[in-house]
């Protein structure tokens, strides 16, 4: 169908809401600050890191 991303998606709601559009067709990919587990794809990103 479609890819999403979804920001936050390792909380409750998140975790769900992946699980719902996967069984819908959709691949998902996450974006957290922190690693995620299961078989979906997470983009890894911390706010307090800047590059100099």
């Amino acid at each position: 169908m479609g890819y999403i991303l979804i920001a936050g998606g390792t909380g409750l709601i998140g975790t769900r809401l992946c699980e719902l559009l996967q069984e819908k067709g959709y691949e998902t990919a996450l974006l957290s600050r922190q690693k995620a587990g299961g078989k979906t794809k997470t983009f890894v990103w911390d706010p307090g890191e800047r590059d100099h």
